[in-house]
């Protein structure tokens, strides 16, 4: 395979892992809500939620090229 193909293939298994990642999300947000009660663990999914922003912000800004166009 070559380096194109390969760059292809882990961008889809990186697609697929967020996407399992979020799915998971639910059913840990409702059994930290129990464990900590629904307030709390609403305040952590609203900072969690910021952390995930801001680092997707970085990430985008990062693969911005100087020159305007994408990378």
């Amino acid at each position: 395979m070559d380096d194109a193909a390969l760059q292809t293939r882990l961008a889809r298994i990186e697609r697929r892992q967020r996407l399992l990642l979020a799915l998971l999300l639910a059913p840990n947000y409702v059994a930290a809500a129990e464990l900590l009660g629904y307030w709390a663990a609403s305040v952590l999914a609203a900072v969690v939620a910021a952390v995930a922003l801001v680092a997707f912000a970085v990430a985008a800004r990062r693969r911005v090229d100087p020159a305007g166009g994408a990378t």
